[in-house]
């Protein structure tokens, strides 16, 4: 059984978002949208998605904010979407941790391998933090049992010394 992979889709141009929507889903995917930030942002709270396709520049909250926080709360991967190349803005994105930028307009079939590979470099950043928050705690108690032997070694060097 195929595992079925849910996309948010989030911008403010409801023709844009129809059209991606719509193509994505020939292509196998699960797609909810969302027409602002605050709206993805209550979406990911109720339901579960790997990826989310964010629209750069939105009224209100803009799509790099709703990228962090997405990332933040639901360890959320993204790949942005803009109407406008801008260097600045992409360096922007890198440094908040977009796995992709695109400048629209977007060709859906040109968007599937975007997306695949986005997917699998989500996978593999999980994948590696897990790898870091077990080395983490191995690491903790290591320290732990560091900290147990000085504290026992403290304490019968103490008792020597005490004539206990």
């Amino acid at each position: 059984m195929a595992t079925i992979v849910r996309l948010l889709l989030v911008g403010d141009e409801a023709l844009i978002l129809a059209t991606v929507k719509h193509g994505l889903r020939a292509c196998g995917y699960e797609v909810a949208t969302a027409d602002s930030g605050e709206a993805a942002l209550a979406r990911a709270g109720v339901d579960t998605f790997q990826l989310a396709i964010l629209d750069v520049r939105m009224p209100g909250m803009n799509g790099l904010e709703l990228g962090r926080l997405l990332r933040e709360r639901n360890d959320l991967p993204s790949i942005y979407l803009s109407a406008i190349r801008d260097d600045e803005l992409v360096a922007e994105a890198v440094r908040e941790g977009t796995l992709t930028y695109l400048v629209k307009p977007i060709d859906v079939a040109q968007l599937i391998p975007v997306v695949e590979a986005a997917l699998m470099r989500g996978r593999e950043i999980r994948a590696l933090a897990q790898r870091v928050m077990h080395l983490d705690r191995a690491q903790a108690r290591s320290w732990c049992r560091k900290l147990d032997d000085y504290c026992s070694e403290m304490t019968a060097s103490w008792a020597r010394g005490s004539g206990a």
